[in-house]
């Protein structure tokens, strides 16, 4: 993996270990180590991240925690946070999915798009699903059991990053700044509002917005706490919770990088687009800012299959 990538410098080297600790008490948070504690790395190379991957190195958790802010441009409209409340008042019935039933519906949709990409199952449990796209491969964990939402809505999650990143390349776009935030603002969205069961992932991605704010002046047990009151179980709200607290060794500590914020907030900014200007996100990794400068969807697959496989609830 690319030693410049959030996802490298972020990820706990023992995840496992720790949650052993973490269920066997009732106070303990667990304490992560990272690879950047064995192999530095130089800020000044991370450009965009410099400032932000130099708080990491550092644990300066106030420094942490305002910089993720700046870098994923979070908290621009207090009245998002408004939504997310709102949203947690309905009632949510979890329905569980596991991986056999993931891995067919990947199998579909990648034949849908002509795409071969191998289908390989992880023992990790940083994440749920990760495309690679360089290596043609889309890691699953293979101990994932899918509680809010259906695999039919992360399967559409993941392939509008597979859609965007192939369009990238046809078009010769290149990536643009801060993209993520319209990539995974228009994931979320597809996979809330235009997929079976969305409104139970609509309700994850609203604790989790939420979720963001306690770890940021809380311990990484608060978070774990919110989502169990939040519906998670055990299991889930543990897998949650650790990412908001992912980049930081000791997560009893008030602190977060905020990403899991940034998808329940950008989804909020699409939502609020005429289709035309969503069909056009999905002309590659473009940004919200970069709209006006496109004249309409371009890309390797047709507008009518976009529409279709995405676009018709």
């Amino acid at each position: 993996m690319n030693n410049k990538s959030l996802i490298w410098l972020t990820t706990p080297l023992n995840l496992e270990r720790e949650k052993q600790r973490f269920f066997a008490s009732r106070k303990y948070n667990p304490i992560f180590e990272y690879i950047w504690q064995q192999k530095a790395i130089e800020p000044k190379d991370l450009k965009k991240k410099a400032n932000l991957i130099s708080a990491i190195q550092t644990q300066d958790l106030s420094k942490i925690t305002s910089e993720g802010k700046k870098y994923f441009n979070l908290y621009s409209d207090p009245n998002t946070s408004i939504k997310a409340r709102e949203i947690l008042k309905k009632d949510v019935i979890a329905k569980t999915e596991g991986v056999d039933k993931l891995v067919s519906e990947f199998k579909k949709a990648l034949q849908k798009f002509d795409l071969e990409y191998e289908i390989k199952l992880s023992d990790t449990n940083a994440f749920a699903v990760r495309p690679q796209y360089s290596k043609g491969r889309i890691l699953i964990n293979k101990k994932m059991r899918l509680e809010l939402g259906s695999v039919e809505g992360l399967v559409k999650h993941e392939m509008v990053h597979l859609v965007r990143y192939e369009n990238t390349l046809s078009n010769k776009f290149g990536f643009k700044n801060n993209f993520l935030l319209a990539e995974e603002g228009l994931a979320s969205y597809i996979q809330d509002f235009k997929s079976p069961n969305g409104e139970m992932s609509l309700y994850k991605h609203a604790a989790e917005y939420l979720a963001s704010g306690i770890a940021a002046k809380s311990s990484l047990r608060s978070v774990f706490e919110f989502l169990r009151e939040c519906g998670f179980s055990k299991d889930h709200a543990w897998q949650r919770s650790i990412r908001h607290k992912f980049g930081i060794v000791e997560t009893s500590k008030p602190g977060s990088f905020l990403k899991p914020a940034i998808y329940f907030e950008n989804e909020m900014k699409v939502i609020k687009l005429q289709e035309v200007e969503i069909l056009k996100l999905f002309s590659g990794k473009i940004s919200l800012d970069y709209l006006s400068k496109i004249e309409k969807y371009q890309g390797k697959y047709s507008e009518q299959k976009i529409k279709e496989y995405f676009l018709r609830a």
